[in-house]
């Protein structure tokens, strides 16, 4: 036989349940506030959208009118794939057994200068016990 929850454990369940409910409706309620704004016909967005029109989606996909988003999309993209490259590449160095010493990480992370390590820099090399300034 299954055992019979107290009051505590079920308002306890309640609460949370409650809680990430709360959560997921304040991140998951704007996102289908602007998808359903992007639907409008009018030249400016509305909401509640007054029409059902793809012609936003169409200029976004349009190279001519959309250039400079897609260049803007493209950095942002070439920023992300370089900062997760740089992340790898510190967290399999600080990984492996053969961890790169203080001053080596000084003069990796800030060769111009290594008195004044930027803070990220501090972490990833003391993250072991070692200083890096």
């Amino acid at each position: 036989m299954g055992r019979r929850q107290s009051f505590a454990d079920l308002t306890y369940g309640l609460l949370i349940g409650g809680l990430a409910i709360l959560a997921v409706t304040i991140i998951v309620a704007p996102v289908i506030i602007v998808l359903m704004t992007s639907f409008t016909e009018g030249q400016v967005l509305k909401f509640p959208p007054k029409g059902f029109s793809l012609g936003w989606y169409e200029q976004l996909f349009d190279p001519v009118k959309s250039r400079q988003i897609h260049k803007t999309a493209g950095n942002s993209l070439q920023i992300a794939a370089f900062s997760t490259l740089f992340g790898v590449v510190l967290a399999t160095a600080r990984s492996s057994r053969a961890s790169p010493t203080a001053s080596s990480c000084r003069r990796w992370c800030c060769p111009a200068s290594p008195s004044a390590s930027p803070p990220w820099c501090t972490s990833a090399c003391s993250a072991s016990g070692r200083r890096s300034s």
